[in-house]
């Protein structure tokens, strides 16, 4: 008899299976939470014009501000009754399918590295592609943080707030960070993390390749630019770029990837 399929772990998965929480959350938090962030976007709409809350449990909407109406065209009242549904057909197809099977399962396992008491304290970021009522892809930057399970340390509540980055986001690589917050030094970067909707944006260039091969022979970048006559800053570049094509954090993991990866 063979083994039953494991289900990968997704967004999607994930609501089907967060309504059944035996989770009792006290929502004076999450109402406290949503007063100090809603009083925020209040006072700053002209530069963080969405607030949202989001209940996993229930797949929807507990609060969502005027502002969408401004950014995306949509009243309120379309996420308020349609839910999370309502926000999946309007996100971008590539983009969802992203966050959905990489995104939001990354963050998923970076909470399970850290204490459940410690989660509020933690701001995930990331841009993804939206379309607005006239049809128009829009870009959003999304910064949110989780109330989640006591029990199981998975997501229950997700606050957020929103910007339009359309006009500054010329390409379409999702990239997402975590932050740690601490009062009294500012927020902490943890890590960036880069995701691609398309699969040809992570496909190393040729000239990419050829520095990547004197890299693994163990080349300086002054003697890589030497030999293929160009810049040390050019080689720089390139460098950089395919740390974040690979998703590698430096130089090491960098070659390591690309000799177990057999891409040169």
């Amino acid at each position: 008899m063979k083994p039953a399929k494991t289900v990968d772990f997704t967004y999607m998965n994930y609501l089907h299976s967060a309504r059944y929480a035996n989770d009792v959350v006290d929502e004076k938090e999450v109402k406290m939470m949503h007063n100090n962030f809603k009083n925020v976007s209040g006072f700053l709409s002209h530069i963080c014009p969405l607030f949202v809350v989001i209940d996993y449990t229930r797949m929807n909407y507990m609060s969502i501000t005027e502002s969408t109406k401004t950014v995306l065209g949509y009243h309120p009242n379309g996420f308020l009754e349609g839910g999370l549904n309502f926000m999946v057909s309007i996100m971008h197809s590539d983009f969802f399918k992203t966050f959905n099977q990489k995104l939001f399962p990354s963050n998923v396992q970076f909470l399970k590295t850290i204490p459940q008491s410690e989660h509020a304290n933690y701001i995930f970021s990331f841009n993804y592609r939206i379309k607005n009522i006239v049809g128009d892809w829009v870009d959003l930057y999304q910064r949110s943080t989780f109330i989640t399970s006591k029990e199981t340390g998975l997501p229950l509540y997700c606050l957020l707030v929103g910007f339009d980055i359309t006009t500054f986001k010329k390409d379409s690589i999702m990239v997402r960070t975590i932050e740690k917050v601490e009062q009294e030094k500012g927020n902490k970067l943890i890590q960036t993390d880069f995701f691609y909707p398309y699969e040809e944006d992570t496909l190393l260039t040729k000239q990419e390749k050829n520095i990547l091969k004197w890299m693994v022979d163990g080349l300086s970048s002054k003697m890589i630019a030497d030999r293929l006559n160009i810049s040390e800053n050019t080689v720089s570049n390139h460098r950089q770029n395919m740390l974040r094509k690979t998703n590698t954090k430096n130089v090491a993991q960098l070659v390591a990837f690309a000799i177990s990866s057999r891409i040169i």
